[in-house]
């Protein structure tokens, strides 16, 4: 076909042979043109033309950038931001789908809307994709696949991760906090999670739960629910027959997770468990019957009876006796106390130990005689009543001393002095002058020199 004098080639022509004079190449197609351009001089009318041959050139879409992988937190309701960069002739069609770890064989077509934002950007025969996702929630955990088709055999395709975390969530419940010896209890920890790697730990004391005959664990790995995607846990302490060396603080605990630290902190909560010493009794056994206390005596305590058990022996009526032994220790020490005139005042002293501690308390550092109950209570409290209240328990294995607690009665003027003496020798004296205790509450302990 000849073409008119002056008459430009624009965009591409079909196959064939074109005769045409004062061609310009299209900026667009300049290396098409230039790389499949034969030249033959013919002279018709006069005019020197050229003769140009175009032939269907075609570049396969290549991959030259591929999308990154997020992991984010659902709670920060963050943007996802998937870029594919691609080249390739002719123009490409670009397109993104979706696939979800639970259902890994089948992608899911992707469109503007809602969460998704597609953009396509073009510059000098590069084409870039980026797609957003706006508030990324647990469901858009998954494979993002950007594809790239221009009529190749193959098309181009490049995959970004995305991991939502949910921050995990642990509940730590316990059906009893205070039994009494040969009593069970068991402690309940649910944790809920985005991440399969919340095993959960048991501590007492901050020590690893060994399990034995009595102590058992169960459920401490995670269960997938399928309907959710989450991962539960949901783990069991029981405690059977439990002895006086079971009190202490349990702790359910998460480690903190390698893969995603610090986005996500390790997890733990805890609970005090009270396994009391001394149980029930009664000091007249009915219909003439002897004391459950086998090796030991009933005490009262309060509005209750317990067993005081000789050495040697512990269990809820002293018939068992010790085979392991420990020095005392605390589970709860006195509080201070601030009452009105007239009102009721109880101070506890809970320990542990092997054989079973007796107990002592102490007024301003003076025994109070015939009290060995781990609940001191004074009723109607009086002026006289003020002061500071302790306690000591003590077996074959080791003596200890808890802190002071002070008992104040509100809307009474209070006074309370130091008397120093000037000899050398030690001397306690106990004196109750102005001023007012209310100048001095940061050391409102009664000091002897």
């Amino acid at each position: 076909r000849l073409l008119p004098p002056n008459r430009p080639l624009y965009g591409r022509s079909p196959p064939g042979t074109y005769y045409f004079n004062d061609f310009e190449c299209p900026n667009e197609y300049l290396n098409d043109c230039v790389a499949n351009i034969t030249f033959s001089e013919e002279c018709l009318s006069g005019n020197l033309e050229y003769i140009l041959e175009c032939f269907d050139v075609q570049t396969s879409s290549q991959l030259i950038q591929s999308p990154l992988n997020f992991t984010l937190l659902q709670e920060n309701q963050e943007t996802a931001s998937f870029s594919c960069v691609f080249t390739g002739y002719p123009q490409p069609q670009i397109s993104w789908t979706f696939t979800s770890p639970a259902n890994p064989n089948n992608s899911q077509p992707i469109v503007s809307g809602d969460q998704y934002n597609i953009v396509t950007i073009v510059e000098d025969m590069n084409y870039t994709s980026t797609l957003n996702i706006s508030n990324v929630m647990f469901s858009n955990t998954g494979a993002y696949s950007c594809i790239c088709m221009n009529g190749g055999p193959v098309p181009a395709v490049g995959v970004g991760n995305l991991t939502v975390l949910v921050r995990p969530t642990l509940t730590l419940t316990s059906s009893l906090r205070t039994i009494n010896e040969t009593e069970s209890t068991s402690l309940s920890c649910q944790v809920e999670g985005s991440y399969p790697g919340l095993r959960v730990t048991w501590l007492k004391d901050s020590s690893p739960v060994i399990p034995n005959s009595r102590i058992t664990l169960s459920g401490l790995d995670p269960i997938l629910d399928i309907n959710t995607g989450l991962y539960n846990t949901n783990s069991t302490l029981n405690i059977d027959n439990a002895a006086v060396a079971d009190s202490g603080t349990y702790s359910c605990f998460t480690p903190n997770i390698p893969p995603f630290n610090p986005i996500l902190d390790s997890l733990a909560e805890e609970i005090v468990i009270i396994v009391q010493v001394r149980n029930e009794c009664v000091i007249q056994a009915p219909d003439g019957q002897l004391s459950p206390c086998v090796q030991g005596y009933c005490i009262d305590g309060d509005n209750s009876y317990f067993c005081q058990c000789f050495d040697d022996y512990t269990g809820t009526n002293c018939d068992q006796q010790v085979t392991t032994t420990e020095p005392p220790r605390f589970v709860t020490e006195p509080a201070d106390q601030r009452l009105l005139l007239d009102g009721r005042a109880t101070f506890s002293c809970i320990v542990t130990g092997q054989p079973q501690p007796r107990i002592s308390w102490f007024k301003n550092g003076d025994e109070i005689p015939s009290e060995i109950s781990p609940n001191l209570i004074i009723l109607d409290v009086q002026p006289s009543d003020r002061g500071v209240y302790s306690c000591s328990a003590t077996n074959s294995e080791g003596s200890i001393q808890s802190r002071g607690a002070l008992l104040l009665i509100q809307n009474v003027a209070q006074y309370i002095s130091v008397v120093t003496f000037s000899s050398n020798s030690t001397r306690r004296r106990r004196q109750e002058l102005p001023p007012p205790l209310e100048m001095a509450l940061a050391e409102a302990r009664i000091q002897f020199i």
